[in-house]
Formats: C-alpha cells, structure tokens, sequence
C-alpha cells in the first residue's frame, strides 16, 4: 500500500491517493491486480493507512465499521486508534523484509471541541504512539508512504505552495496540487499507482469537490482476500472477537491467511468481582457496570474537592475467568475515559491513576503505563482524556484469575471546588493460544 497524502489548515483538510498495491518478490516491488485506495471516510473522519498490504485494508474498514455504527468523535476515534493497530500488529504474519514489514496510519478530521482540523499519525516504527502532525499551525502538508529522502526538497516546496495558496484558492485547488505531486512520485517509483481518490472535509462534514476528484469506495477488500476470493480453491478465514448485543464493533484480529494456523486462537476472560473503596468525598456507582462485559455501560468513579486530603474513588476488580490451555500471550485491557475534571487548586491537586498485581491480591501493585497522575497543568487547565483502551502485557504463564486491578480517583486539600469523574466501561484478560 503505498502513497497517502493530507493538506491541513485550520478550517478544512483535503487528502488524496493512489490506487496501487505491491507484493514484496526477490525481484523487487510487483504490483498487484486491483485498485486499493490508501484511506475510507466514515461520518467526516478520514482515516489513512499504507504499508503492509494484509492490515491496511483490515484497519480501514475495521475502525470506518467502528466510527459508523458508534458515532465516536475524532478524540474517540484517534484514542482507540493505537490499540486496534497494536493489536492487529501483534498477530501479524512474520517474514517480510524490514522495509515491507511496516504499518503507517492517520486520523483525520474536524475537531468540534478544538474548533479546528486535526490530524494524527501512528506508525508501527514508534510503536504507533499518536504525533499529533497539526500541534504545529504551521504543518500544513505531510505524506505517508511509498517515497525517499531524495524528494525531501520537491515536498518541502510543495509543502510551502500550499501554506502559502492553499486557503486562497480552496479545496478543488488543493487537490490538484496533491495530484500532481502524486504524479510525480509515479514517474520515479514502480510501487506509486496513478492519483485515484480524493476527499475534503471541514466542520460541516464532506466538501464537494469537482467529479475528477473521486472518492474511494466505503468498504473495500485488500491485496490478499481478493486473490483468496478470486482463485478456485482458496478461502480467505480470519477471526474475530464479537461484540456483546449493542456493543462497540470490533475489528478482525488480523490472523487471516498466511499465518493463520499459528496464530491460534483468543479467548477473552471478564473480571467478575467489582469492589468499591470510598473516602470522604469519593462515590462509586454502577461499579458492576465494568466487569459486565458490556462496552456500552460504565462505572462512574467521582471525587469531589472540598479542602481535604484523601477524598478516594474508587474500584478495584479481580476473578477473572481461569485457562487451563496453554497462552501465547496475555494482555490485560482497560477501557476508560475521565469524561470531566472541574477541580480547582494548585498543581498535583487531581489525581487519576490505575495499578494491577497478578499475585491475587492487592499491594505491591505495578503502575498501568499511560496512566500517571493527571494534575492541573501550570497553565490551570483541567487535564481529561477520551474513552480509550490502556493495554498491559502480563508475563506468562500467569492465569487470569491471579490478575488484579485498581483503579482510583483522587482529591487532596488544594482542591476546595469543582469535582472529577472518570468512567471505567469495561476490564478483561485477553489471552492469545
């Protein structure tokens, strides 16, 4: 999967494409019967992926299904973004060279709770931590894909034509610009199909551009499933984990063809104990509602300030289902959100954080990476985050039932006013055999 460039002001975002997908051979970069857009757009998000030809096509359709059905904001989107690639990562077929084994993606789109366009990028290289591209007002241009340090200069220029045009001269002229640059990569690299499909948006959703600027189908098959479909004989199998009646969609596991024999199978193992630990200011409530197995019910965790130190919300859960089969491996995920912090106070004065043990029992915890304590920045803006899914690789063997995990929301005596409430929406062990 090769090319995939955005142009992203404040006001609108314009992407485009190529068509062409290549398999790596011992004689270089073949390309492959078909045409595959490089990016789907599901209600106004535009979500891009290149690289390898097996998760590209998963990943896109897979979070487009996920954005359609649960109408998640960009925050949302961009949150659980880094799972659903690490994940699909994970369980990848092994073997590709170091320069075809990679997956870049982008999420894209207008950011109604900034005002603005934004866009973030997660490559396999980093681990698919997010870089949010737009931090900078001034990045206004940024490719993925197929290209080499040696067309740095002709994209730099570009870069400064559209910073310097490209609110003048509007979408249509965009996007003639980011064909010609895709043009231009065609002629120099084998693996860069034609410019196929374009897309706007702004805060008002789609924009319209002229018909020669088409937009790329809302579902599509990748490389390898066509072959599959296409050749007598062949039946491309993945697997996938479903969701409860009512659920956030899920996304295929990534184990279909090549690899998929080895990569086994997953079994998801739901906390069954919910415990409350209250103090002071600190309610819980619906604590049930995080071992339920439901991604659409929460637990509410809320602490309210009030000049006192010590004032505690929170939840701590165990007794998750036991395996007698032998893992591969094992991760502990927590989907959660502090979907508000209105504590007044001095730096430090809201805590938010979450620690697991796989001993059966609590103290002598391990911290949860990602969730350190969230205080009040210096500048005294309220720290929250999106609904998003932490993931912690436990050791093996370890069975799910020894895993424990607290979560906690804190207030000290800086804080006089305001409250914070965090929401845990689901806790599981996911085992791979």
């Amino acid at each position: 999967m090769s090319l995939f460039q955005v142009y992203n002001a404040e006001d609108v975002a314009v992407v485009a494409s190529d068509d062409r997908a290549c398999l790596e051979t011992h004689d270089g970069w073949k390309p492959v019967e078909g045409r595959y857009p490089k990016f789907v757009v599901a209600d106004s998000h535009i979500i891009g992926a290149v690289g390898r030809n097996d998760l590209s096509a998963k990943f896109m359709n897979g979070m487009a299904n996920m954005i359609r059905g649960e109408k998640l904001s960009l925050d949302t989107t961009a949150g659980v973004t880094p799972y659903m690639l690490s994940r699909m990562w994970e369980k990848r077929a092994t073997g590709l060279s170091p320069a075809a084994d990679k997956l870049h993606a982008a999420v894209v789109g207008y950011d109604h709770a900034k005002g603005r366009i934004r866009s973030r990028v997660f490559l396999s290289d980093n681990g698919f931590r997010e870089i949010d591209v737009t931090a900078n007002p001034h990045n206004k241009f940024f490719s993925l894909g197929a290209f080499q340090g040696c067309d740095e200069v002709a994209q730099q220029r570009l870069t400064e034509k559209l910073a310097a045009l490209g609110s003048k001269n509007g979408p249509a002229w965009i996007a003639s610009e980011l064909q010609q640059s895709i043009e231009q990569l065609a002629s120099r690299y084998s693996a860069i199909g034609k410019p196929a499909y374009f897309a706007a948006v702004d805060k008002n959703g789609l924009v319209g551009l002229p018909s020669k600027y088409a937009l790329p189908p809302s579902q599509f098959i990748g490389p390898k499933d066509a072959r599959a479909i296409a050749t007598a004989g062949r039946f491309f199998v993945g697997s996938i984990t479903t969701p409860s009646a009512g659920g956030v969609n899920t996304v295929g596991n990534g184990d279909g063809g090549s690899g998929s024999v080895s990569s086994g199978s997953t079994n998801s193992s739901i906390m069954s104990e919910a415990n409350v630990e209250s103090v002071g200011t600190g309610v819980v409530t619906n604590p049930n509602n995080a071992v339920d197995g439901d991604m659409t019910t929460y637990a509410t965790l809320t602490v309210t300030g009030n000049g006192a130190n010590g004032n505690t919300a929170g939840l701590e859960m165990s007794n998750a289902a036991g395996l007698v089969q032998k893992s591969g491996t094992m991760t502990l995920q927590i989907l959660a959100a502090i979907q508000s912090n209105s504590l007044n106070g001095n730096v430090g004065n809201a805590c938010f954080y979450m620690d697991y043990s796989t001993k059966a029992a609590y103290g002598g915890d391990t911290p949860v990476a990602g969730t350190p304590c969230f205080p009040l920045n210096v500048s005294g803006a309220q720290h929250t985050f999106p609904l998003q899914t932490f993931t912690v690789t436990l050791p093996v063997p370890v069975n799910p039932g020894a895993v424990t995990l607290g979560i906690y929301a804190n207030a000290n005596a800086d804080s006089t006013s305001g409250s914070l409430v965090a929401r845990i929406y689901d806790v599981r062990v996911v085992s791979l055999q």
